[in-house]
């Protein structure tokens, strides 16, 4: 019987790969996504698709209320243990409070049964055996164990009160194309990109840790024998632990050269061996795993090596490089999941992406400007309206910024915003009736300026729910950005000339990530992220960046002066980065740990005159030069300076 399947995290790795499944069984599909961690041309030709958080009460009902489903397959989360230790509420918020939103959302609207997707090796802890069976009780050494844990507890508890039927699927790791090779989880595909692209291969610890790897084909499979199995908790892995330095070795193997390795400390709340006894899933749903850890890494390799081997080349010819379906290969998915699934195709390849210098067009496409700060230093006029929205005379400090990015030849901006931010979206909107307004009093002048503003295709926004520092609101643009590199322009800092295209120049040049830097008095240095560097100027090899730092304890006197063009591994060295100065995760604290792994960083020394608008003073000073340098201002304003202006000085 065709089933209407509401899929949440459908745009991520696994649950892309399973909406998939389901559509070529013959199944209606749903994704919901919010597209924090996945990817919309990830979700399969053939789904719908509904951006929202499973936080979100409101759309989550209006979800189950249009599409009316018989079957919720959870697959959003927030799936990361280490993220989970730093950031426990949040990880409860996600893990638990979601599924409680799609838990009332499914006895409203008579779901008949919730498949889940848990964890195996992170619910059981470190005191299980090995292999571990699903009659173990469980014991979580993280915050993301525990979630999961309690959203079994609440599925038992729902079916109880209710009658909701629950399949439970204890992943182990699972690994296979599509899956992020920039993040934090997901070795393998973090290796084989790692390795790919020149890179060493960062193992946490000796290495000895083990971990059951097990192929989404595989993983699909089980889904797909969920919808009518019977109800329970099962073990999806195989049974067979490898420990990470094998899986260098099988790497090595298939990549038929040397692959370079360095080691890192061990991360906190991760367990030391993991394997999962699938007796339970083989008898009661009839599953197996059936593809085999080197058959599935050779296969992994095999999908990576074409994916990111036609990006560079596009690069290389200076034409847009278009990337392969994103699919399971056909082979495995029939082996795993039969003929039914192994139809199934993804016509969604990943965006374009522009050549390197040699091709005549920018690396860089798309610009971070984070926007969602409180902007205390400006009360009460930031009361009720954004600080980025104040006017260098009558243009937004926002517009500029937007306006620079453009110029430096970027195609699309991203403003993270927050709360009581709306004014920055009304302001980049369509204002038909200000425009018809303007055309009729024949103020032309006046209707352009409002209408060359950027808008449609061009402007996009996402919003950063708490105020966690400058590297957590760069974090909030990962989902935009994707796997590219991007640039960020801080509102708080206006330049004469333009200095995002010299960063970004620079970036063509070098292929790595370049910051903006000036030289400040030693009196600033605790205001800004420092550098220590080396070379000629005025492009700088970075050797070590501190956040802050006192007076006198800087290692140089060239501060970052946001203005940053940043390769992509910026992602998963943010993710990794723990709470710094003040609380908060910031940007120059995830630029170190980068530099650390043995990412090259540059420091470009800007010539251009900046002003720091975002302090009194500098957004008096920045006015007044802008008004000095217009034409129906100058003059008057030079008068006024010296007559009026002057003698306020002298009373004063």
């Amino acid at each position: 019987m065709a089933e209407r399947i509401l899929v949440t995290g459908g745009a991520g790795f696994i649950g892309s790969h399973v909406a998939e499944g389901y559509l070529a069984a013959g199944h209606d599909v749903l994704v919901l996504d919010d597209l924090s961690s996945g990817r919309r041309e990830n979700v399969p030709a053939g789904a719908g698709w509904v951006g929202a958080d499973v936080r979100d009460a409101a759309a989550v009902e209006a979800a189950f209320r249009s599409f009316r489903p018989t079957v919720v397959n959870h697959h959003a989360a927030q799936k990361s243990v280490t993220a989970s230790v730093r950031e426990p509420v949040l990880d409860a918020d996600v893990n638990v409070l979601g599924l409680l939103n799609l838990l009332q959302a499914s006895v409203a609207h008579g779901v008949r049964r919730f498949v889940f997707a848990s964890t195996g090796g992170a619910l059981y802890g470190s005191g299980a055996p090995v292999p571990v069976a699903e009659d173990f009780p469980p014991a979580p050494d993280a915050p993301y164990g525990l979630s999961k844990l309690a959203g079994e507890q609440y599925l038992g508890l729902y079916g109880r009160l209710h009658g909701l039927e629950s399949v439970i699927l204890r992943y182990a790791n699972v690994y296979g194309p599509r899956q992020d090779p920039y993040g934090e989880a997901g070795v393998v595909a973090i290796f084989c990109g790692a390795v790919l692209r020149g890179k060493s291969c960062v193992i946490f610890g000796d290495g000895r840790q083990t971990r059951d790897y097990v192929h989404v084909a595989d993983a699909v499979a089980s889904n797909l024998l969920a919808l009518e199995g019977p109800p329970g908790a099962y073990n999806i892995g195989t049974g067979v632990e490898t420990s990470v330095n094998r899986l260098v070795e099988e790497l090595r193997r298939v990549h038929g050269g040397p692959v370079a390795v360095e080691h890192a400390a061990p991360r906190p709340g991760e367990v030391r061996r993991v394997a999962l006894d699938v007796t339970l899933a083989r008898e009661r749903l009839g599953w197996a795993p059936r593809i085999p850890v080197a058959e599935g890494l050779a296969q992994t390799y095999a999908w990576f090596r074409e994916h990111l081997g036609r990006e560079r080349a596009g690069e290389r010819a200076g034409e847009p490089a278009v990337a392969p379906a994103a699919s399971v290969p056909a082979t495995a998915v029939a082996a795993a999941a039969g003929p039914a699934y192994a139809t199934a195709t993804r016509p969604g390849d990943r965006p374009d992406r522009p050549a390197p210098p040699g091709g005549g067009a920018r690396r860089v496409r798309k610009a971070v400007v984070p926007a969602a700060g409180m902007g205390t230093r400006f009360l009460p006029a930031t009361k009720a309206q954004p600080k980025e929205m104040l006017p260098l005379v009558d243009t937004p400090v926002i517009q500029l910024v937007v306006e620079e990015a453009l110029a430096a030849g970027v195609e699309g901006v991203l403003l993270v915003t927050g709360r009581n931010k709306r004014a920055i979206e009304d302001h980049f909107d369509r204002a038909p009736e200000l425009e018809y307004l303007l055309a009729q009093k024949g103020d032309l002048a006046a209707l352009e300026a409002v209408r060359r503003l950027p808008g449609d295709g061009v402007i996009h926004y996402v919003r950063q729910r708490e105020p966690r520092g400058l590297g957590h609101a760069v974090l909030a643009g990962r989902h935009y950005v994707g796997e590219e590199p991007f640039c960020v322009l801080l509102a708080d800092e206006v330049f004469e000339g333009p200095a995002m295209g010299a960063v970004l120049e620079a970036y063509d040049r070098v292929g790595a990530t370049v910051l903006g830097v000036k030289r400040v008095p030693p009196e600033e240095t605790s205001r800004y992220g420092m550098v220590a560097v080396e070379g000629e100027g005025p492009l700088y090899r970075v050797t070590d960046l501190v956040e802050k730092p006192e007076p006198g304890t800087a290692p140089s006197d060239l501060a970052i002066v946001g203005r940053y063009a940043l390769a992509a591994e910026i992602f998963g060295a943010l993710e990794r980065t723990p709470p710094g100065r003040g609380g908060e995760i910031q940007l120059t604290d995830g630029l170190r740990l980068l530099l650390a792994e043995g990412h090259p960083i540059y420091g470009l020394e800007l010539p251009h005159r900046r002003f720091d608008v975002g302090e009194r003073l500098g957004f008096v000073v920045a006015t007044l030069a802008r008004a000095l340098e217009r034409p129906d201002l100058r003059d008057g304003l030079a008068r006024w300076l010296e007559t009026e202006g002057r003698r306020l000085l002298e009373q004063s």
